[in-house]
């Protein structure tokens, strides 16, 4: 994300990051930079909460918020869709309906993949053509790799021939 926020601030783009987690930001941030366009990364945290009652006003604050956009101001909505479904489980049905609502709303989708793709298309009934397939940067050109294997392994305290298993963390479906 910073990255591309980067990115385009080079590429002569003036780019306002919203703060997190706080209700009525996207209303604030509009209101203040009044933008072109509005992008979205991952909306799930805007829409859920700790407990139902937190989710219900989150998202109700939330679908305000994008008819405020796309109604009222008539602003471009752009959206990254990273996962269907939040990692959780947590309020699947609540969740689906907001983010159909969300989604519809749209003019441009981003997915990683035509197996995302297809996914958005069957579960939440947007058109395909409002969806696009955009690959992130590899990110090894922004990170290059200066230590060496043996280098790596005496600064985490290993030894040379010690066997190492990498864990990414969470991996889920």
């Amino acid at each position: 994300s910073d990255l591309l926020i980067d990115f385009l601030r080079k590429n002569g783009l003036n780019v306002f990051v919203a703060q997190k987690l706080k209700l009525f930001n996207i209303y604030s941030a509009v209101n203040k930079t009044n933008p072109d366009v509005v992008y979205f990364d991952w909306i799930h945290s805007l829409i859920l909460g700790k407990s139902m009652l937190v989710t219900l006003i989150k998202s109700m604050v939330f679908l305000l918020e994008i008819i405020y956009l796309y109604y009222i101001k008539s602003i471009p909505i752009i959206h990254t869709v990273h996962n269907i479904q939040n990692h959780k489980g947590l309020r699947l049905k609540p969740e689906k309906v907001i983010y159909q609502f969300f989604l519809l709303r749209c003019d441009k989708i981003r997915v990683y993949s035509e197996a995302v793709k297809k996914e958005v298309i069957r579960i939440f009934g947007i058109s395909p053509e409002r969806i696009f397939v955009i690959q992130d940067v590899p990110f090894h050109h922004y990170y290059p790799n200066t230590s060496t294997k043996k280098d790596s392994r005496l600064n985490l305290g290993f030894k040379e021939d010690d066997f190492l298993y990498l864990f990414f963390g969470r991996i889920e479906p």
